[in-house]
């Protein structure tokens, strides 16, 4: 086993990048949140909205965090992101990875925020790619396909560290 990626530091905090296309549980849970921020830009329509990426920082004592403890995980609700960046910071620095270039040259979402996705592009990436990923960015956690564990993903500047964690429901 890979031992984990950095510890955490004082000055580090931890956010969530949360897809309410998920559940449809998830949008008001968001919006209750204390700091919370669409990843998309301006005007939205309603309906859209409730489906789009947010990014929340974590606090425990968000109804949020304790309904993803008791019931989200396994439902690929969102991935956790530690950085010592600020929120506003953090989300134009997520924003730039929310379109790619396929081969053939056309852009598409990419929806890294769901923790499938990003898991598995992460160990695909090139190290060179991986550079803007993790840069001011301590870790990532995502759920894997089992629901009892938690992948804590960082970057030593040659490949992706993972440290799985034990997870038992609240």
């Amino acid at each position: 086993m890979t031992p984990p990626p950095q510890p955490p530091t004082p000055e580090s905090s931890w956010y969530a990048v949360i897809d309410t296309a998920q559940d449809p549980a998830l949008y008001p849970l968001v919006k209750g949140c204390r700091d919370v921020q669409c990843l998309v830009a301006g005007q939205v329509a309603p309906v859209l909205a409730a489906t789009l990426p947010y990014l929340v920082r974590i606090r425990a004592d968000e109804p949020l965090m304790h309904r993803w403890r008791s019931v989200g995980i396994g439902g690929g609700w969102g991935i956790m992101v530690q950085t010592a960046l600020s929120r506003d910071a953090l989300r134009v620095r997520l924003k730039t990875f929310l379109n790619a270039r396929l081969p053939d040259g056309s852009v598409v979402w990419f929806r890294f925020y769901d923790p499938l996705v990003l898991r598995t592009f992460l160990h695909r990436s090139d190290p060179a790619d991986l550079t803007p990923w993790f840069r001011d960015i301590s870790r990532f956690v995502v759920e894997g396909e089992e629901s009892d564990r938690l992948y804590h993903l960082g970057f030593d500047g040659t490949r992706v560290l993972e440290a799985v964690e034990p997870l038992t429901r609240e």
